[in-house]
């Protein structure tokens, strides 16, 4: 997975079965993800409104979202800290 950024500073990831990309993106209905199939898988796309309809209808998956997109939270400030320390102030 890539982000279609000019002067993107986020390395490319890879994922594996079961996880998910792009939901930040998906919630707030700005896609900016590029993906490529490196091997035999497969790889679906989820409208935002039917995304934003399965929230409203469970706080299970609600709570699953959260947990997601804190952990990509987590991520990012971790690869900031460590490739752009500038960019966060002391104690963020």
């Amino acid at each position: 997975m890539s982000l279609e950024a000019p002067n993107c500073e986020f390395a490319d990831k890879e994922l594996g079965p079961g996880e998910i990309a792009g939901l930040p993106a998906t919630l707030t209905g700005t896609y900016s993800l590029s993906a490529e199939v490196t091997e035999d898988a497969e790889l679906g796309f989820v409208p935002a409104d039917s995304v934003s309809g399965a929230l409203e209808c469970s706080p299970h998956l609600c709570f699953a979202a959260m947990r997601v997109i804190g952990e990509e939270i987590a991520r990012t400030r971790a690869g900031l800290r460590e490739n752009m320390p500038e960019l966060l102030r002391e104690g963020d």
